[in-house]
């Protein structure tokens, strides 16, 4: 399950829109929850998040499926206010960020099905993931079940408690997955004060076919460069999601001077192409607009300027506009006139569900991830354009999908020509007789 971690330039062709998001039905809503210890377990797939299930070494908890999809995407949350301690260097300037023994999650575990269980102890085991030396308080996983119906989380090594743990159909993909990129505002937004009518819900609500899976990664006192700079981290830990939703920026802007954006459009360029070379769509909220007499400072208009440059010259995504909503309502930040209360933090995630229900749900961006473990396409440099593999299957119904949903159909063949192909970045789908496999190409 490994993927290159090299970092592309970037590619700013348009293409026209026209797709929307594949969805990740929930499997385990309304499921009995089998495990040890017993206690909680039913807070495992509530809905309810900042409560749960505790957890330490030798510790499971399984989910008896109605049906087995070919692939599930697996994903769990502990409600520890921060991402992780580990994975940027905060600690290094600002210790009193760091959570230390406040921070718990699962280190070490397997993730198992089988076929013939009754209970989620007996029965005959296939470990489909094992995950070691984990530093991240919420995380998601896409394997495959050969069949089996029974799903497993089993923890040798961890500590805290689990608040959500949800199995989802990734038969048709890992499209609907998302990575919540941020600093303390975000940890207050998705840990701190959770809503109870979260991004997801409020998503379902107005898309009842989705049910969009979310990994909580907001890290308190960093900055953009510090996620820049640890790209390598958080492709490890969230490249098999599919899109970035980014809020990066508060502490650049601190004070209300101007004098590094620079620093920041280059830390979020590289965060851009980072996530485009991986089949990653990324989309930036602009900054939270502070309450000024509380804060005694103001978000400079040159970082709002920036962010809706690189959006438009990336041709991404708007994200929400937090400034001009926080701006019109200074009562949703606590007393330090710079974090979300719990109303604020309602607010934004419903900001950001507004938002994507309008956009990326209705069409408006290229809908699939670009790495997953089952069904890969190798595409490979040949000659003057791109050889595909499609093992030993035979490639037939190839489609060429820019970034924001233009399909181009080249019929059965297992090589794509460099010829007219416009610059861009594309997934190249392959229908085969094992069923679709995808890859991704970079057209320079």
């Amino acid at each position: 399950m490994s993927r290159s971690l090299a970092l592309f330039p970037v590619l700013t062709t348009a293409l026209a829109v026209s797709a929307a998001v594949t969805p990740n039905k929930i499997l385990t809503r309304g499921l009995t929850p089998y495990g040890s210890p017993s206690s909680s377990l039913t807070s495992l797939n509530d809905g309810v998040y900042g409560y749960g299930w505790a957890m330490a070494a030798n510790s499971w908890a399984a989910y008896h499926l109605a049906s087995s999809p070919s692939s599930v995407v697996v994903a769990w949350n502990n409600p520890s206010y921060t991402w992780s301690d580990t994975l940027t260097q905060q600690g290094t300037n600002h210790s009193s960020c760091v959570q230390g023994a406040n921070l718990t999650y699962p280190s070490n575990y397997q993730i198992l099905t089988s076929s013939n269980s009754t209970d989620g102890s007996d029965g005959t085991w296939t470990s489909r993931l094992t995950v070691t030396g984990n530093q991240v308080s919420s995380r998601s996983h896409v394997v495959t079940t050969g069949g089996d119906t029974w799903i497993k989380l089993a923890i040798s090594v961890g500590s805290g408690q689990l608040d959500e743990f949800n199995v989802y159909d990734a038969s048709n993909g890992s499209d609907d997955t998302w990575l919540f990129v941020g600093t303390s505002i975000s940890a207050n937004t998705y840990k701190s004060t959770p809503p109870a009518q979260d991004f997801a819900k409020l998503v379902e609500a107005a898309v009842p076919a989705n049910t969009p899976v979310m990994v909580k990664a907001g890290i308190p006192c960093i900055t953009s460069t510090d996620v820049s700079r640890n790209l390598k981290g958080y492709l490890s830990y969230g490249s098999n999601n599919h899109f970035w939703a980014i809020e990066m920026g508060t502490n650049d802007a601190w004070g209300g001077s101007a004098y590094n954006v620079s620093t920041y459009r280059n830390a979020l360029q590289a965060i851009i192409d980072s996530a485009k070379a991986h089949g990653i769509q990324p989309m930036i909220a602009r900054l939270l607009a502070t309450n000024a007499t509380a804060a005694g400072w103001q978000v400079n208009q040159a970082f709002l300027d920036t962010i809706d440059s690189l959006t438009s010259r990336n041709h991404l995504v708007a994200g929400p506009d937090l400034y001009t909503y926080f701006l019109a309502h200074p009562t949703e930040l606590n007393s330090d006139g710079v974090h979300p209360n719990a109303t604020g933090a309602a607010s934004i995630e419903k900001l950001w569900a507004d938002a994507m229900v309008k956009t990326v749900y209705a069409g408006a961006t290229a809908v699939r991830s670009g790495s997953r473990p089952v069904n890969t396409l190798s595409v490979r440099p040949f000659a003057d354009g791109w050889q595909l593999d499609c093992g030993s299957a035979v490639c037939s119904s190839v489609d060429l999908v820019g970034l924001d949903g233009r399909t181009r159909a080249l019929g059965a063949t297992d090589r794509i020509s460099r010829g007219a192909l416009p610059a861009g970045t594309y997934r190249v789908r392959a229908t085969t007789s094992s069923g679709l496999r995808e890859g991704w190409l970079v057209r320079p």
